[in-house]
């Protein structure tokens, strides 16, 4: 496959109009402008039109979209064996895909069948089950577990939002933001109306109206105005003065006031306190004429006591003195209670292990011990048994695993060969000696032999990387043309590190493969991509 033209609409920075590169022929092309142009748009543009569906608005399509919105339109003139076709997506709003038979304006294909059609000139792009044949086993197919996407989702949530809009009486959503700001603004207002009427009308309206008619109603007949104004301002002014000193003092004594308040409060508590001491006290003396005998009585029973509390303290002293070290007999007697408590729990111990015992005893006595060594014996020959299987399983994987290893080691060997047969032509034009070794697992370049010294290719320096990774997909790209499958190899500004000198030598490189394959350049190192030749290419306006 060959690209022919390629042509933008909308597209990015491209909002409202569009773009054309004509004439791509065979060979190097080139398309050297400065930044900001649309070299990596037009590029970007491409990738989407062969592997982004037109039903989808994935991460890659929607930096496709400008700022402004729009539909962008996507178009591709090619060349196969099968002969020339125009290749045409939209996305979004009227989002179609179609294929043109360019000899003859017939419509090839177009939706889903267009879709395939552009599936098998890349065979299977990025999407699809992978496959493996593997000799003895089979095929091995791998998909994603990730579900399907609902392209139809997007439409029907515009459609919901278009219906919500309807339903409100507005046409976008700015406008229907707009008027929730003007409802909210329109709420506060109100709401300050109302905090206002409720100073002013504290009562409601209906009493706001009667003061005011009772108001309107009074009448100025009764009054007499015949004193002079000036005697009267002069007397409103001593009664205003003195109102001023009548408040004054009445502030001074109103902390006196509320003191003197709440020292009545307290000897109101305090006489209440004691008369409530008075009454218990009159209740407990008895009435006043027995007072006196009950004193008499009282005395002579508090003689009693004394005389009692007196032989009570001399038996005591007597006790203590009989008895001797009171605090050696605690001490005694507490060591006495500790043994008895170890004694206790050790006898408590032991009745608990002769109980298990005898359960013990009485549990072997009923079971028949022979069936069950029986039992034990023949479940340990199954796990023998299993054992052996399980060594066997692991031999056999370990065989399996160093075959895989040596069909990988083939495979590589098959896989990497033709490649360093291309690669190697293509190393010799820019370095004297070094041979690249590619990972076992990723079949990526790791390493670069170079004067007999391994280098990691991560260790390299910026231009060198760049040079290697132009050079492989140049080699990979030749073993797709010599397998019937030809590819366009599209670079853009991937030459930015190499300096003067290693340049010429990848123009060289690339005009070298050019001979059978096409290859587009894009770069904004105008002055340095002046020598590297090829059809040089334009990028034009274009309306569709």
């Amino acid at each position: 496959m060959k690209i022919s033209a390629l042509r933008l609409f909308n597209v990015k920075r491209f909002a409202g109009r569009g773009v054309a590169i004509e004439g791509i022929g065979d060979g190097v092309n080139v398309l050297c402008a400065a930044n900001e142009f649309g070299k990596s748009t037009s590029f970007e543009a491409l990738h989407a039109l062969f592997f982004q569906p037109h039903s989808g608005t994935p991460g890659d399509v929607q930096r496709l979209r400008p700022y402004s919105g729009g539909n962008p339109l996507v178009e591709a003139d090619i060349t196969t064996g099968e002969g020339s076709f125009r290749i045409t997506k939209q996305y979004y709003g009227g989002r179609s895909a179609r294929v043109v038979d360019l000899g003859s304006g017939r419509l090839v294909a177009q939706a889903d069948e267009a879709e395939n059609f552009i599936t098998s000139l890349i065979r299977g792009g990025t999407s699809g089950p992978a496959r493996l044949e593997v000799a003895g086993i089979g095929t091995i197919s791998l998909r994603s577990n990730r579900p399907g996407r609902r392209d139809n989702q997007l439409v029907q949530a515009e459609a919901a939002r278009t219906a919500l809009l309807a339903s409100m009486g507005v046409d976008s959503l700015s406008a229907a933001r707009d008027r929730q700001a003007r409802a909210q603004q329109a709420n506060a207002d109100l709401r300050g109306l109302k905090d206002r009427l409720s100073f002013i009308a504290p009562e409601g309206l209906a009493k706001l109206r009667e003061e005011v008619e009772v108001g309107s109603t009074i009448s100025l007949e009764g009054l007499d105005l015949d004193e002079d104004p000036a005697l009267l301002r002069n007397a409103l002014a001593q009664a205003e003065e003195r109102r001023k000193q009548a408040r004054l003092a009445l502030r001074e004594v109103e902390p006196d006031q509320s003191r003197a308040d709440d020292a009545f409060v307290a000897a109101e508590t305090r006489l209440a306190s004691l008369i409530s001491d008075q009454t218990q006290l009159a209740v407990v003396l008895g009435p006043e004429e027995a007072r006196a005998e009950r004193e008499r009585s009282l005395s002579a029973t508090l003689a009693d006591l004394d005389q009692s509390l007196s032989e009570a303290e001399a038996h005591v002293l007597k006790l203590g003195t009989d008895a001797g070290d009171l605090a050696s007999i605690e001490a005694a007697l507490t060591r006495a209670r500790s043994i008895e408590a170890a004694v206790e729990k050790e006898i408590n111990a032991l009745r608990e292990t002769m109980a298990g015992l005898n359960a013990e005893i009485r549990a072997q006595s009923e079971e028949a011990v022979e069936e069950k060594w029986r039992e034990t014996s023949e479940a340990l020959d199954a796990a023998t048994a299993r054992v052996a299987a399980y060594e066997k399983e692991v031999a056999v994987l370990q065989r399996v695993t160093t075959a895989l290893d040596d069909a990988r080691s083939e495979a590589r060997e098959l896989y990497l060969k033709p490649v360093m047969a291309e690669l190697r032509p293509l190393l010799r034009l820019l370095f004297d000696d070094v041979a690249i070794t590619f990972d076992d697992k990723t079949l990526l370049p790791q390493t670069i032999l170079r004067n007999g010294q391994e280098e990691d290719v991560d260790r390299l320096s910026g231009g060198m990387r760049e040079q290697l990774s132009v050079l492989t997909r140049l080699a990979f790209a030749r073993l797709l043309a010599r397998d019937g499958r030809p590819a366009p190899v599209i670079l853009d500004d991937a030459l930015v590190y190499s300096d003067d000198d290693r340049i010429e030598k990848m123009f060289d490189a690339l005009h070298r493969q050019s001979r059978d394959q096409q290859i587009i350049v894009f770069s904004c190192r105008q002055r340095a991509f002046q020598k590297l030749g090829g059809n040089v290419l334009q990028m034009i306006d274009w309306q569709p």
